[in-house]
């Protein structure tokens, strides 16, 4: 996922700006920099976490309505999934975390977890492991 220059730009000012305070206390740039670099890491996880659950519930809330109401069909999936992308701004990141946090295990016929790894494999082209 690519980074803007002013993200990066906001980060690095963020950094220096850590930085001077932790001098401002006595600490020195190596400890501040080790300090900064383990916040922004255990944040980043966390948020990848959340949003990980709140985009597979919004997938799987669509998906059991499109389900019970007949709207996915096992021939005609992927303009359902087209639909879902744009309402929901998705991208194939957002499937991948899907699969890294291994949702797609013990998949049954005509649920969510099928539709979804149909979809993945078939469209996006990415493989579900095993593992």
């Amino acid at each position: 996922m690519p980074i803007s220059s002013l993200a990066k730009y906001d980060l690095v000012r963020i950094w220096n700006d850590y930085r001077l305070e932790e001098k401002q206390k006595g600490v020195s740039k190596k400890v501040a920099d080790n300090e900064f670099l383990t916040l922004i890491s255990t944040n980043l996880n966390f948020i990848s976490e959340k949003m990980y659950k709140c985009t597979k519930q919004l997938i799987v809330n669509d998906l059991l309505v499109g389900i019970r109401k007949h709207l996915i069909l096992k021939d005609d999936y992927e303009s359902f999934f087209e639909q879902l992308n744009l309402d929901y701004n998705l991208s194939t990141y957002d499937y991948k975390l899907i699969i890294d946090n291994n949702y797609l295990k013990n998949i049954k016929e005509n649920t969510p977890k099928y539709y979804i790894s149909l979809y993945v494999q078939n469209f996006l082209g990415l493989e579900i492991s095993d593992n």
